[in-house]
């Protein structure tokens, strides 16, 4: 009697199963057959998977009460035998994911073989039947294993795959792979850039928006150079060293900004990109779902927006914010480098080194990051709370359209601690609160807002500013009606 084996649902459902379904079928006939997937698959008494020979044509073998494990090997035997004597299927040049890989080729400068590992591995990574067979092949490959699984699946050269997957070729110094150094299945030596399979299957305008969970353009910047008059000198000198980096392409140029939270970092980096009139992106910090992307995934994010962007024609500059939770060594469980802080301080400093866009890097703290890696930046600025002045024309630029009086914008200016993440954050609560409540009160409604962030943050609250604005009022009146 045959073991009984379930078989899996829905998994014809995925367009790859109908648009990869020559090569997807040859591959797993090279798979089965002379590589020996099948002597995992096809056991004694039944089939590990039946989906694989039902997709392979070989339902009768499968449909018979008594399951013979010769007769099943033969007819997969003979099927191989058959289509070895046709011309090898090629892989799809006009699907959405062939289109897009093609694309990421042209933008990378990805060479053929490049491109062919790269389509195999996305597909096996969809394919559930191709995906079995692969992982039939047991989990004891190593390099040498995988470069010759590799060129037979795709029909290249030994040597061409195994410079492909060299640690300085693009598929890896970009970092859309990365190889296990650990003896492993093929789909779990060679790992894909999280979240890149998905995207490779979708179709975009903003050829850009393929890597959304890995780097996205900025919005445009609320602010100007005049808004930051305590560090004119800054500017100037940024500008023009930015400038003159950019026309010469000039490598390892990076800019450090430190300051307490919601100081306006991002803002001014996004100001001076405008200034110089480039274009600038963000390493994203979390994923679609919403959940924080690994120190080692924000890195490679950052090495893939640097191949990418760098073939842009105009040039742009690179934003990566929450520094201080990647410089940390040793505290990412899932990094295997955090093994080697030595080698991973090596590794960090190197991609400081080599960079080809500007880039800034922003933090909240400096006290996690080693004063080694500090010493690699070409400018360091400090940007705390901004001079009232600018904290004025913050009020003016988020509470435009909010009904506050002068009076109440000047007494807040005052207030040292004020910063543009919390102005924004607390107008854009009275925005939304108005619609349902128009006659409520929006000076009293920011001062129990903006004081509640502020203490939450351990800073002064708004109301010892108020009373000492209004006791200083209630002087100037005694002074000036004094008989």
């Amino acid at each position: 009697m045959r073991k009984f084996t379930l078989k899996r649902k829905g998994s014809s459902i995925h367009p790859i199963y109908s648009e990869y379904r020559d090569i997807a079928q040859y591959w797993m006939l090279q798979l089965l057959v002379p590589l020996g997937a099948h002597k995992e698959l096809i056991q004694d008494n039944h089939c590990r998977d039946d989906e694989v020979l039902h997709e392979l044509g070989l339902s009768r073998v499968i449909d018979t009460v008594h399951f013979s494990k010769s007769d099943a090997r033969q007819e997969l035997f003979d099927l191989h035998k058959a289509a070895s004597e046709k011309p090898s299927p090629k892989i799809p040049d006009n699907t959405k994911l062939a289109k897009n890989i093609r694309w990421l080729g042209e933008a990378m400068e990805l060479n053929s073989t490049e491109q062919a590992i790269l389509h195999f591995r996305v597909v096996a990574s969809r394919h559930l039947s191709l995906r079995v067979c692969v992982e039939n092949l047991g989990k004891g490959l190593d390099q040498l294993s995988i470069i010759n699984l590799l060129s037979k699946l795709i029909g290249d050269t030994e040597s061409n795959v195994e410079q492909a997957l060299q640690p300085s070729g693009k598929l890896l110094r970009t970092g859309l792979i990365t190889i296990s150094p650990k003896l492993n299945s093929l789909t779990d030596k060679i790992g894909l850039l999280q979240g890149l399979a998905d995207n490779l299957f979708g179709k975009y305008h903003d050829p850009y928006a393929l890597f959304h969970n890995n780097f996205t353009q900025a919005g445009p910047s609320k602010l100007t150079k005049e808004d930051y008059p305590h560090l004119k000198e800054d500017i100037s000198l940024l500008d023009n060293y930015l400038t003159e980096a950019l026309e010469n392409k000039q490598p390892g140029v990076n800019v450090l900004i430190y300051g307490t939270p919601g100081s306006g970092k991002t803002e001014f980096v996004k100001m001076l990109a405008h200034e110089i009139g480039r274009p600038l992106f963000e390493v994203a910090t979390e994923n679609s779902a919403g959940d924080p992307i690994r120190r080692s995934d924000r890195f490679r994010s950052f090495r893939l927006s640097q191949h990418i962007l760098s073939t842009s024609k105009t040039i742009p500059i690179i934003l990566f914010d929450e520094v201080e939770d990647v410089f940390r060594m040793g505290e990412d469980e899932d990094d295997k480098k955090a093994e080697n802080p030595s080698g991973m301080k090596g590794w960090i400093n190197k991609l400081l080194e080599e960079n080809q866009i500007p880039s800034f890097w922003l933090s909240n703290n400096l006290r996690y990051m080693d004063k080694a890696f500090v010493r690699r930046f070409d400018y360091v600025i400090e940007l705390n709370a901004p001079p009232r002045s600018v904290r004025s024309k913050i009020l003016d630029q988020y509470l435009d359209g909010i009904e506050v009086s002068p009076t109440w914008k000047a007494t807040m200016a005052e207030h040292e601690h004020l910063n543009p993440a919390v102005v924004e954050r607390a107008a854009k609560v009275i925005e939304i609160a108005k619609q349902r409540q128009p006659e409520l009160s929006a000076e009293k409604a920011l001062d129990r807002i903006l004081g509640n962030t502020l203490e939450a943050l351990g800073l002064p609250s708004m109301w010892p500013m108020r009373l000492r604005n209004i006791a200083m009022s209630c002087l100037l009146v005694l002074k000036h009606h004094r008989p």
